[in-house]
């Protein structure tokens, strides 16, 4: 549930054909309270652990932006741009919650109740600054573009966590804590650009680019002394103080080939340079490293399609790096692993696309596929009593591949009736390593989504479109003995809008929502309303009253299951629910003629 105030200008000013200047501040409130519940039942062996959980939340955000142009185009071969932005936002948020689990031995291994609140200040500033001229030869340009954004970040954290055992192996405990938590992340870039025609069909363009970032993360943490109630009992092993200062030096040559005037052909070479710094605290020692990589790439555009082929750099987190056990509580524990590699990515992907005119028809197509070299993996270790341990290793074999395709029809259009009609369909395929205790194997996730729609429409005075929409999600494992786990979503949904009588607009949408294999207690089923009438009023009909009522049946809510490291997870959250509105709105038309 959501309630959003807010206001601001934007002004705009063009002096003559060389000068331009705008100004954006805009405000923002919003209050969010959220409501959710969880089941999730994990299989380790011969024991199914379940964990029921609710949570709610309330959380309220001041936000201020504020915002510029600068562009000025001194003849007709330069431009100069500058654009700054700032944000500074405060949010205060509470939230609650209970957990409770069990196994199919024991009906109650143990329950959890917490309780947080915190104040939070963001502050954001950033510019970009580009200089573009055209040089003498044709098509030959020369840019400069320069960029900062620097963020900062503090916070003030109290939580409260009572965990009731009932069971001898796992101690009761009693958590009050107080954080503070401060952080800043700046990055600075600069990058000379040269694009030069060597002859009609063939142009050379290079790119250097340098940019250093710095991010800082100050965590203190105490426990509250119940002698004196202060917040004064200093957690060295809740605490850190990282830092990672990064350095990056490229240089980009690229040729492109214009085969013909309807085929392209560009082929690239990045030469890259990494430093990077991690810093733990006094305690631990700093983890250097330096990379030096050439990724190549490939591009061809032609009528209708293009394909390409990259490669990237993947870095590990330092928060992932850092050299400590961190116990937060009996239930949960965090390894971090200073021997991790960073990763190598490799991407393809390719657009089909066409729209023959005579036959009203068209389609497009999409792939790609991403392969993974030393990508990062979660390891998890989790007792009976669904205590977990976590650390990550880095694996190879890692892919994600998506493919997805669309295709429109017009199937008679007259001078009074339209009707046509559209089907979609996209898919997603991940593979990663998956570990869980002893068991190392393949965890595969398929997403497959399908849609038909049909729209009609009669002289603009009545148009109606409906569609169903079918989603399946399959998560399946490799070289371990787990059970897959098949999910589908069914929806179905219908447009209506009717300009009659004169002056009046009747609005209609509909949709059933259908969640079959969800667990007992949660809704497997919903059904949407939304309606408004709106009356056209006034000279040239620049006045608009509006009356809507949203989710008329009252049965918004979100449903959703996935599966994961041989767990089925339901979700249900409240969003937001019914509510009448009534909006007038008039339109300002200004013209002046010179």
């Amino acid at each position: 549930l959501e309630k959003v105030a807010s206001g601001g200008f934007n002004i705009n000013n063009n002096y003559g054909t060389q000068l331009k200047l705008n100004l954006v501040y805009f405000y923002t409130n919003t209050n969010t309270v959220n409501n959710q519940y969880n089941l999730q039942e994990r299989t380790i062996t011969d024991t199914v652990l379940s964990t029921s959980s609710n949570y709610n939340s309330n959380q309220t955000q001041g936000k201020h932006s504020i915002g510029g142009l600068f562009e000025w185009n001194p003849d007709t071969t330069a431009r100069l741009r500058y654009e700054p932005r700032m944000n500074i936002s405060d949010v205060n948020s509470s939230n609650s919650g209970f957990s409770s689990t069990s196994n199919n031995f024991v009906p109650k291994l143990n329950e959890t109740n917490r309780n947080e609140s915190s104040k939070t200040s963001n502050n954001s500033f950033s510019h970009n600054f580009s200089y573009h001229r055209r040089l003498k030869k044709k098509g030959a340009s020369f840019n400069i573009n320069q960029g900062l954004n620097l963020n900062s970040n503090v916070s003030n954290n109290y939580s409260y966590n009572d965990l009731i055992s009932f069971t001898s192996n796992l101690e009761s405990e009693e958590l009050d804590r107080f954080a503070d938590n401060s952080t800043k992340n700046n990055t600075g870039n600069i990058s000379v650009n040269i694009n030069y025609p060597i002859d009609k069909k063939l142009t050379a363009e290079i790119t250097s680019n340098s940019r250093f970032s710095s991010s800082t993360e100050l965590l203190k943490t105490f426990d509250k002394n119940k002698e004196t109630g202060v917040y004064d009992l200093f957690l060295s092993n809740q605490s850190n103080e990282l830092v990672r200062d990064a350095f990056l030096q490229s240089l980009h040559s690229q040729l492109n080939y214009q085969l013909s005037q309807k085929y392209s052909f560009r082929m690239g070479l990045n030469i890259e340079y990494q430093r990077i710094n991690n810093q733990f605290n006094s305690t631990i020692s700093d983890i250097k490293k330096k990379y030096y990589n050439f990724f190549p790439s490939l591009q061809m555009r032609g009528p209708g399609f293009s394909i390409s082929y990259s490669q990237r750099l993947e870095l590990p987190a330092i928060s992932q790096m850092q050299p400590i056990v961190r116990q937060y509580s009996q239930l949960y524990k965090y390894i971090g692993n200073p021997d991790l590699k960073a990763g190598r990515v490799y991407e393809f992907s390719g657009n089909l696309y066409k729209y023959i005119h005579s036959k009203q028809l068209n389609y497009n197509a999409n792939a790609s596929i991403t392969l993974l070299e030393n990508n990062i993996v979660q390891r998890s270790t989790i007792d009976g009593n669904d205590a977990t341990t976590t650390t990550f290793v880095n694996r190879n074999g890692g892919m994600r591949a998506s493919f997805g395709g669309n295709v429109g029809k017009q199937l008679k259009k007259s001078q009074n009736w339209q009707i046509g009609m559209n089907t979609n369909f996209n898919s997603y395929i991940r593979k990663s390593a998956f570990f869980l205790n002893a068991d190392e194997g393949i965890q595969y996730n398929y997403d497959i989504n399908a849609n038909q729609s049909i729209f009609f429409n009669y002289h603009e005075l009545l148009s109606i479109s409906s569609s169903y929409s079918f989603r399946k999600s399959i998560t399946a494992y490799k070289e371990v003995d787990y059970s897959t786990i098949n999910t589908n979503v069914h929806t179905l949904s219908a447009d209506m809008s009717l300009r009659w009588p004169k002056k009046m607009i009747i609005d209609g949408k509909y949709s059933f929502n259908y969640n079959p294999q969800v667990a007992e207690g949660f809704a497997k089923s919903s059904n949407i309303l939304n309606l408004s009438v709106a009356l056209q009023m006034q000279k040239k009909d620049r006045g608009q009253i509006k009356l809507s009522v949203y989710d008329l049946l009252d049965e918004n809510i979100s449903v959703w299951r996935y599966a994961h490291a041989n767990a089925v997870r339901v979700n249900q959250q409240e969003v937001l629910k019914r509510y009448i509105l009534l909006t007038y709105q008039y339109k300002l038309n200004i013209f002046k003629s010179k």
